[in-house]
């Protein structure tokens, strides 16, 4: 099936270790990460660190709530995680890419969408990048400050 997708990219200084424990631990650091009030009731119903972790997401976007249950897998351990709901036809990859000196680490969320039919379909790939990528620097930019905060 195609797909559209969003991407976007932060430097944070920290090392890559840091960025993906936090990232990766979805019971106690990575909902310290996501925007309000877009991002709620975050439930970890299997796991809660790394791959094998279930957790439950409702995201409320211009009064519109969507529940997403994701699947956590790690493809490249310390480098890549990734978060798949099949059923919404979802799919969000975080990689993190160690800056030079190891003191930096650049981080990029890139998230996939299942190509719809129709309207709805149409409307969905022209609106979800423009709105999606602000939500999406926000939470890059509560990232760099958590994890700046944590060296």
């Amino acid at each position: 099936m195609e797909t559209y997708e969003l991407e976007v990219s932060k430097m944070i200084k920290a090392d890559t270790e840091l960025v993906y424990r936090v990232l990766s631990d979805y019971q106690n650091e990575h909902p310290n990460i996501l925007p309000k009030p877009y991002f709620s009731n975050v439930e970890v119903e299997r796991g809660g660190v790394g791959a094998g972790t279930v957790v439950k997401v409702q995201m409320k976007v211009m009064g519109a709530v969507q529940h997403f249950r994701l699947t956590v897998s790690e493809p490249r351990p310390g480098r890549e995680i990734r978060e798949e709901d099949p059923e919404a036809g979802i799919k969000t990859i975080f990689t993190l890419e160690p800056g030079p000196d190891r003191k930096y680490c650049q981080v990029t969320l890139k998230t996939l969408w299942q190509r719809k039919k129709g309207m709805r379909g149409l409307l969905e790939r022209l609106l979800n990048p423009l709105i999606i990528r602000p939500i999406y620097v926000k939470e890059l930019n509560l990232l760099k400050a958590y994890c700046e905060e944590k060296r």
